[in-house]
Formats: C-alpha cells, structure tokens, sequence
C-alpha cells in the first residue's frame, strides 16, 4: 500500500512539473500584452488630446470672428442712417486682423438691412451675421 502511495505521489509530481514546463514562457507574455494594450490606449488618448486643440483653436477663431462682427454691426447702428455703405474694413481682435466686409441693402426709405462678413486671416472660414436698421420716419404735417 505504501508503495502504490508513493507511486501516486511521484505521478503528481511529475505531471506537475511536465505542467510547470510547458507553461515555462506564460509568465513573460502576459506583461508584454500588457505594455502593448497599454501603448495602444497612450496612443489613442494623445491623438485625442491633438484633435481637442485643434478643436479649441477653430472655437477661438469663432469667437473672434463673432466679435468682430457684432463690434462692426454695432459700429454700423451707431452711425446716422445715411452714412451707412457698403464696403471692406478691418478688425483687430486681440493681435489678429480680420478682414471683413460690409453689404448694405436699401429695403426701403427707412430700413437697410447691414450683412458683414467676417474671414479668418487664413482664408479658410469665413462667417456672416446680418441685422437690420431704422430710422425714424418723419411725422406727416398738421
């Protein structure tokens, strides 16, 4: 009986190390993937940090081109009604110069409608924003 214990011993033990052996590179592969899996996701997330700049600078230039053209609308509606013309202008926002230009439409004796258009200094974009102006009209005679 002794015998048949220690032949079932040595059996395990054997077929443990015959395991342990063929399981040998396991330990290795596993941190490799890891650094892999790892190097793909630093990877991922410094394409989108790249794409949110880009993003936020293209919001910037939007912001700037609004600016500058309520400043040229506001500008516009500031001014007596018959001087109000069509033509090009520059705006200086911060340290960038947008050039703009001013369309104005006669709707009548007493509205013109103002369209300004706002580019990017880069050429690439440009934005337009509208509004309408009035004068008072004269009172009819008693």
């Amino acid at each position: 009986m002794e015998d048949l214990k220690r032949f079932n011993v040595a059996k395990l033990l054997r077929g443990g190390l015959e395991r342990a052996r063929g399981r040998a590179g396991f330990g290795l592969i596993e941190p490799v993937v890891g650094i892999v899996l790892m190097s793909i996701g630093l990877l991922a997330m410094a394409g989108l940090a790249l794409s949110v700049s880009a993003f936020q600078q293209e919001a910037m230039v939007r912001t700037a081109q609004a600016l500058a053209g309520q400043e040229l609308l506001e500008q516009a509606q500031r001014s007596p009604f018959a001087s109000v013309v069509s033509g090009s202008d520059t705006v200086t926002i911060g340290n960038t110069t947008y050039p703009a230009t001013r369309t104005v439409t006669q709707l009548g004796p007493w509205v013109k409608e103002i369209q300004v258009t706002i580019a990017d200094p880069s050429g690439k974009t440009s934005r337009t924003y509208t509004t309408r102006m009035t004068t008072p009209r004269p009172l009819p005679p008693p």
